[in-house]
């Protein structure tokens, strides 16, 4: 999501290889080891796990070390975040530079998802039902990855199926990880992840939690074809609804700070405390931060601020539902 200041008076791919290639495994042996930085995300945790166990286990032979530095002697494969805006928010990107190789999401998950592409790609490994029995490959001694650069972003940005009929007492989690492996990214309720087996394999793979049912993410964002992103639509909303409530004029929505206006940056955040839809509002000297995980977190800090200090209400669906 592009930065957007609001200031007031408060999945396409491309590869570009150059021919050589980059052995993570050869003859069984570790011919990488994997750097994951220091704040790392739960879904950066698991893809740095992911890796060293399945490079292993496809290999035959022993796992690369996983540290926050390099290990002497072997390849470094770097599991990191990326601002390019060539890369979606589920998206990620590989790229090899000299004898190094980057694993790179927008966010932690795009990362776990490009380490996954490696396994399936290169490792020949497939996933093809939930559970250890759905697990194929064939023994590959040697694993390696071809130097280039390559962008992955999803082809669908919702990719999940419901679970809502599901038994509780049947393995879940094991569909959970089979779902990830496969690039699903799909939603829970609520009242189902705050279960000791689901909390934290819902984080590691950034589980959506669906929050009121069935009706409410169609009530708020709208459906098909006129669904409005929350990347546009929370700028939009807070200039509006500021005017609105004030009876005022609006703030200019732009993408750099208007002079003698007080900024206020929506924008997204890695803090390791919001969680996926969550958001975080802070102010530091004269501006005003709203961030979150994702667009819809922004989005949320938006309507906290209306309600909490607009005083605005909206009781029930289309603008007769709309007090202040």
């Amino acid at each position: 999501m592009k930065k957007i200041v609001c200031s007031c008076v408060l999945l396409g791919a491309a590869l570009l290889a150059s021919g050589g290639e980059i052995f993570l495994m050869k003859n069984g042996k570790a011919k990488c080891s994997i750097v994951l930085r220091k704040d790392a995300t739960p879904p950066e945790k698991l893809a740095a796990r992911e890796l060293a166990t399945y490079l292993a286990r496809i290999s035959g032979g022993e796992k690369p070390v996983v540290d926050e530095a390099p290990q002497e002697g072997k390849t470094p494969v770097f599991l990191e975040l990326t601002d390019d805006p060539k890369v979606d928010s589920d998206g990620f990107k590989i790229s090899s530079a000299g004898r190094e190789l980057h694993i790179a999401g927008r966010e932690g998950v795009g990362v776990l998802y490009g380490v996954y592409d490696i396994l399936q790609r290169y490792g020949g490994i497939r996933w093809l039902v939930p559970g250890s029995d759905g697990e194929y490959f064939k023994i590959k001694p040697a694993i390696a990855v071809p130097e280039g650069v390559k962008i992955k972003n999803p082809d669908f940005k919702n990719r999940n199926f419901s679970l809502v009929c599901m038994n509780w007492f049947s393995k879940i989690p094991d569909t959970i990880e089979w779902s990830a492996r496969n690039f699903m990214r799909f939603r829970q309720a609520a009242s189902k992840i705050t279960d000791k087996r689901i909390g934290p394999i819902r984080v590691e793979r950034g589980i959506r939690s669906t929050l009121g049912g069935h009706c409410f993410t169609p009530l708020f964002l709208g459906t098909g074809k006129n669904k409005t992103t929350p990347e546009k639509l929370d700028a939009r909303e807070l200039a509006v609804y500021l005017a609105k409530i004030s009876g005022g004029e609006k703030p200019v929505v732009d993408e750099a700070p208007q002079e003698g206006k007080t900024p206020v940056f929506l924008e997204l955040t890695d803090d390791p405390k919001v969680d996926s839809d969550g958001f975080k509002i802070s102010s530091a000297g004269k501006e005003l931060h709203i961030a979150g995980r994702e667009g819809v977190g922004v989005l949320y800090g938006v309507y906290d601020i209306l309600q909490r200090y607009g005083g605005i209400r909206w009781l029930v669906p289309g603008s007769d539902g709309e007090y202040f």
